[in-house]
């Protein structure tokens, strides 16, 4: 008789039949097997869920002789008695072998769609709920779906989890990038993936920053890494070739020499990223505009914008903490007009996030221009 596995934390639902009762806890981070998922915050997002693991992750390791029978019209009236059941032992990826009753699929009917369920489950999404991103990405890639899970759907994942403060969830997909398919040859995902670091270093805690920059670094090491070039050459439009991108680490690390070492560069990372910045500049191409056709010219701007916004400010924090008379400051001097004059005429276009974003550093510049002003005179009154 079927045990009441159906009801463990496994969210076996109505194919597993285990007379062992496993409940052993699902962590949020698993490799191999049938994906596992926790219940979340909404059954809604839990009915899909349940769809994709029985009706695609489940039969997409099975054997092929009982995937084609599960499959097969002739063989659903067996299938469905009890009297016979069919049972075979698959591996979940808690490690866990667990007793499956196969059931009869029809794939028209019962077979949801990838990419218009992956939005429904994004807009449900609370903060907690992101954990299950990653073992529904491997799912979809170990039955084959890996490819409907193109560029736009990797960085909307990526935006998404931004929103949330759940950064850490697309960044251990791309580490995990031979089993979820999360891609950062594309330089839009490369670029909403380190976004989240700054997001995170932008709320001004020590702690928060400093693990906002590990993190941007894991991001950097991992556009570096063979599973994410495939002994590619950098090319101008390649992830590693763009200076935006170094840039946001550059911001990082000059929030936290500036807000909590003191204004020095202890480390010496800041000196570090504005160098790999300067290597890159010569294919930043911040003043190309966009396409006289192109429909969205706005979100085109916007997107400019997100990109640019942060190195402004890692560029001007950096030299503070470096010294406009250094090396690196010199540089820097050379390129902030030129960055402060272009993201000026792109905000005047452009319509979303990115406009928050830089009007937010405008007032934030702002004021501390008022506090220069201020301790200048101060300074001159006690001299």
């Amino acid at each position: 008789m079927a045990s009441k596995a159906i009801q463990n934390t496994l969210w076996c639902r109505n194919w597993a039949f285990n007379s062992v009762g496993i409940t052993r806890h699902v962590r949020p981070f698993t490799k191999g097997g049938v994906p596992t998922f926790r219940p979340t915050s909404s059954p809604d997002i839990d009915k899909i869920l349940a769809s994709f693991r029985d009706n695609i992750f489940i039969p997409s390791r099975l054997p092929k002789a009982y995937r084609d029978m599960i499959y097969r019209t002739e063989s659903r009236k067996a299938l469905l008695s009890d009297a016979d059941p069919v049972y075979v032992d698959l591996p979940c990826d808690t490690g866990e072998t667990v007793k499956f009753r196969l059931k009869p699929i029809d794939r028209l009917r019962d077979e949801p769609q990838t990419r218009s369920n992956l939005n429904a489950l994004l807009k449900m999404m609370k903060p907690e709920d992101f954990d299950v991103i990653l073992p529904f990405l491997e799912g979809l890639y170990g039955a084959g779906r890996g490819k409907s899970i193109k560029e736009p759907m990797l960085e909307q994942i990526a935006r998404k989890a931004n929103t949330a403060g759940r950064h850490d969830v697309t960044i251990e997909c791309a580490r995990r990038v031979k089993t979820t398919g999360f891609k950062l040859k594309y330089l839009s995902v490369a670029r909403e993936l380190v976004r989240g670091p700054y997001l995170l270093a932008k709320k001004g805690d020590p702690s928060q920053t400093k693990k906002a920059l590990s993190q941007a670094e894991q991001v950097i090491e991992l556009l570096e890494s063979p599973a994410h070039t495939k002994g590619r050459g950098v090319e101008p439009s390649d992830p590693r070739a763009q200076p935006d991108i170094v840039g946001v680490v550059l911001a990082i690390a000059a929030i936290q020499a500036s807000k909590h070492n003191g204004g020095s560069d202890v480390n010496g990372k800041v000196a570090t990223y504005a160098n790999r910045m300067k290597g890159t500049w010569a294919s930043s191409g911040l003043t190309i505009q966009p396409p006289l056709d192109l429909r969205r010219a706005d979100a085109w701007h916007n997107q400019k914008l997100l990109a640019w916004v942060p190195v402004l400010e890692g560029a001007r924090l950096a030299r503070e903490v470096l010294g406009a008379e250094s090396a690196e400051g010199l540089w820097l001097s050379e390129i902030i007009p030129e960055i402060e004059e272009e993201l000026a005429q792109t905000r005047a276009h452009s319509e979303g996030r990115g406009d928050s974003l830089y009007d937010t550093l405008m007032v934030q510049l702002a004021g501390r221009a008022v506090i220069g002003t201020i301790n200048t005179v101060t300074d001159t009154i006690t001299s």
